[in-house]
């Protein structure tokens, strides 16, 4: 079962006072992506991106927000909103593009719009964003980015805590919080060989926990448990 489902099934056994207890198991999504070895050192023009499609609960307002922040200190910064509005969220789009122009960050922003290439767009980062304001069931961004060997910073909620090691892999920061993010983003910016080492780290943790060849492999030792327990029932 996907992580999603396995939290929703848990959330109703407790509220209808069900115990599944070993009946629940976790099997994490995998990635097929490219690994990478290296992460981006000391750059002049850092590049920062969020992935996703441009949605009000994927935090794209927070993420401009935390941009402009940034800016104060690292006026070279440039940022990556990549991705396109999806089911009649025009408006949302609309509104960030706005908000662009409001906090006056029209040279240092870029909308892609959708894009076929995206692994190529992560490759060319040097810290990878998430910004959901929503806890987000898996994140299959975030497993990207650090096969990419990219520093992340995430937001705390949902499974994405079950992904990043906060100060090992990447950084958490509190859902809907502009400026810790911002604080977050100046951080690494600060500290290249910081950057470096959670990359390194991050496209380690993938190899060892998130790779399609270990989902597949946890998905049938689960099947081979189940059917283990039927025979002898």
């Amino acid at each position: 079962q996907t992580l999603s489902k396995q939290r929703l099934e848990h959330s109703a056994a407790i509220h209808s006072g069900v115990d599944f207890g070993s009946r629940v198991s976790v099997v994490h999504d995998g990635t097929f992506e490219r690994f990478s070895s290296a992460s981006a050192g000391n750059v002049s023009d850092p590049l920062i991106g969020l992935v996703g499609r441009i949605s009000p609960w994927k935090g794209q307002h927070i993420f401009l927000r935390a941009a402009a922040q940034v800016l104060l200190s690292f006026p070279n910064a440039r940022f990556q909103v990549i991705g396109a509005a999806l089911f009649n969220e025009a408006e949302y789009e609309k509104y960030i593009r706005d908000m662009v122009v409001t906090l006056k960050l029209e040279s240092a922003v870029e909308f892609t719009g959708f894009r076929n290439d995206v692994q190529d767009l992560i490759s060319r980062l040097d810290i990878l964003l998430h910004a959901s304001v929503v806890g987000e069931p898996f994140g299959q961004v975030v497993i990207e980015g650090m096969a990419a060997a990219k520093p992340v910073v995430a937001t705390n909620g949902g499974g994405v805590p079950e992904i990043v090691l906060d100060g090992q892999t990447g950084i958490l920061v509190p859902m809907g919080d502009s400026t810790s993010m911002a604080n977050a983003i100046c951080h690494l910016l600060k500290n290249p060989e910081l950057r470096q080492s959670m990359g390194l780290a991050a496209s380690q943790r993938v190899r060892d926990h998130f790779t399609i060849q270990s989902t597949a492999r946890k998905v049938e030792r689960l099947y081979d448990e189940i059917l283990r327990k039927r025979n002898r029932s």
